[in-house]
């Protein structure tokens, strides 16, 4: 399964959060480390998200994992 980090931004976007503010709310769950806007740029362009990463995301954007995965073969 590939991590689409474009679901991330499409997500960001849609609450109108500029990437230092989503990097706050992901600090906030107490799962995220790197609370940088040059973190967020690397999700958001694909590279590798941990699973604690994923964790966080999902609960700021109160989604299930699957939502940033392509689950085509």
């Amino acid at each position: 399964m590939k991590f689409l980090g474009h679901k991330v931004r499409e997500l960001r976007e849609g609450n109108r959060w500029t990437q230092m503010e989503m990097a706050q709310k992901l600090w906030d769950t107490g799962k995220f480390k790197g609370k940088t806007r040059q973190r967020i740029h690397q999700i958001e362009s694909g590279q590798h998200a941990s699973a604690r990463t994923i964790s966080a995301l999902c609960e700021v954007f109160s989604v299930p994992p699957e939502t940033f995965f392509d689950n085509r073969f």
